[in-house]
C-alpha cells in the first residue's frame, strides 16, 4: 500500500512538470507572436515614413527640373534632353550635345549622410504622347507639331479622373440615339450611366489658315462616346465633320482607345472637351502606324526618389505650349455657356418663337 502511494505521488509530480512545460511553451509562443507583430508594425511605420520621404525626394527632383525649364523658356532658350539618371557635372557634354550643364544640381537632400536623395532625373522635351487631366465640362487645347514627317493619324485614349469608379456601365447601345446625348441631370433614367466621359474633339490642321472662313472649313468636329464593342479596335477610323463615333472601351479598368485618320500635316491643334465626367486623356500622333515625337507642347519629367532602401517614382507632363484649358484662360470657349437649365430645342423666325417641349422649365418662353 505504501509503495502504491509512492508511485502515485511520483506520477502527480511528472504531470505537473508536463503541464508547466506546456504552459511555458504557450507563453513563449504568445510572447514571440507579440514581438513579431510589434516588429512588423514598426517596420510598416518605418516603411511609410521612408516612402513619404522618397516621394518628397522625387518631387524635389521634379521641381528642380521644372524650375530649370521655366528659366530656359523665359530666356527663349531650347530645352535640352536628359537621358541619364545622375546629375551632370560642370564642363561635361550633356545629352543634347552642347557644352553647357543645364541640369547640374546636387541630388543629395540630407547631407552629409546622403540617405535621402533623388537617384534618377530624366527629361524628355519631345515626348511621343501628351497627357492632360480635363475636369468635367472643361476643355483642353493641345498642340501637335511633329518633329519629323506628316502626321496621318491621332490616337486618343481616355479614362475617368476618379480611378475608384470602376462601374463601367457603358455597354448600352442606346446611350446615344439620333446623335443626341442624354442630359446630365433630371430623373434617374436621364442620368449618364457610364463611368467614362463623352469627348468632343475639334481637330484643326496647322499651317497658314487666313480668315475665319478658312479656319471654320478646316476644322473637323467629332464626338467620341464610350461603348463596349465600338470602333477603334481594328486600326484607324476615318472621320467626317459632325460625326458621332461609338468607341471601343474596356471595362477593366474602364478606358477607351481609338485611332482617328487625319489628313497628312506636319502639325495639328486639338480642343478636347470632357462631357458628363472628368477625363485623363492621352494623345499620340502617328505616322504610318508609328508614334512620332512632338515638339514645343509638353516636357516629360521623370524623377525617382530614395530614402534608405525605399524608392518612389514620379512622372509629370509639364505644358510648355502656352495653350491652356478653358477654365484657366480669359478667352471663352463657347458663345453661350450655362450651368443652369437651358432650352436646347428652340425655333425662331419672323413673328414666332416656339419650342418642341413647352413643358420643359428651360423652354417656357412667351411669343413676342
Amino acid at each position: 500500500m505504501r509503495k502504491f502511494r509512492q508511485i502515485q505521488n511520483q506520477e502527480q509530480g511528472f504531470v505537473s512538470i508536463i503541464v508547466t512545460l506546456i504552459m511555458m511553451i504557450i507563453l513563449t509562443l504568445i510572447v514571440i507572436g507579440f514581438a513579431q507583430t510589434a516588429r512588423r508594425e514598426e517596420r510598416q511605420a518605418l516603411d511609410r515614413q521612408l516612402s513619404t520621404q522618397a516621394f518628397y525626394a522625387a518631387e524635389s527632383g521634379i521641381n528642380s527640373a521644372a524650375k530649370t525649364i521655366q528659366t530656359l523658356l523665359a530666356a527663349g532658350n531650347p530645352i535640352p534632353a536628359k537621358t541619364k539618371c545622375g546629375p551632370e557635372t560642370p564642363d561635361a557634354v550633356p545629352d543634347d550635345g552642347t557644352l553647357d550643364h543645364t541640369y547640374t544640381t546636387s541630388n543629395i537632400l540630407d547631407p552629409p549622410d546622403g540617405l535621402i536623395q533623388f537617384t534618377c532625373l530624366l527629361v524628355d522635351p519631345n515626348p511621343k504622347s501628351l497627357q492632360y487631366t480635363i475636369p468635367i465640362g472643361d476643355s483642353q487645347i493641345a498642340a501637335l507639331p511633329a518633329k519629323d514627317g506628316n502626321i496621318d493619324a491621332i490616337t486618343i485614349n481616355w479614362q475617368n479622373t476618379d480611378q475608384t469608379d470602376t462601374s463601367f456601365n457603358c455597354s448600352d447601345a442606346d446611350m446615344v440615339t439620333i446623335g443626341k446625348f442624354l442630359p446630365q441631370g433630371g430623373s434617374s433614367a436621364n442620368v449618364w450611366p457610364c463611368s467614362l466621359a463623352v469627348l468632343r474633339l475639334e481637330i484643326v490642321p496647322g499651317g497658314s489658315l487666313t480668315g475665319y472662313a478658312a479656319l471654320q472649313n478646316a476644322t473637323t468636329t467629332v464626338f467620341l462616346y464610350p461603348q463596349s464593342g465600338g470602333l477603334g479596335s481594328n486600326g484607324p477610323v476615318g472621320i467626317s465633320n459632325g460625326q458621332v463615333i461609338g468607341v471601343n472601351c474596356n471595362p477593366t479598368p474602364p478606358s477607351c482607345n481609338i485611332s482617328l485618320t487625319v489628313g497628312a500635316q506636319t502639325s495639328f491643334y486639338l480642343r478636347i472637351t470632357s462631357i458628363y465626367k472628368g477625363s485623363i486623356v492621352s494623345i499620340t500622333p502617328t505616322i504610318g502606324g508609328n508614334s512620332v515625337s512632338i515638339v514645343g507642347s509638353e516636357v516629360v519629367i521623370d524623377a525617382t526618389g530614395k530614402a534608405n532602401d525605399v524608392l518612389r517614382r514620379i512622372r509629370v507632363f509639364k505644358d510648355i505650349s502656352g495653350l491652356n484649358s478653358c477654365s484657366k484662360t480669359p478667352v471663352p470657349c463657347y458663345a453661350i455657356q450655362t450651368f443652369s437649365s437651358i432650352c436646347k430645342q428652340f425655333s425662331a423666325g419672323p413673328g414666332f418663337a416656339e419650342t418642341t417641349n413647352p413643358d420643359d422649365e428651360g423652354c417656357k418662353l412667351t411669343n413676342p
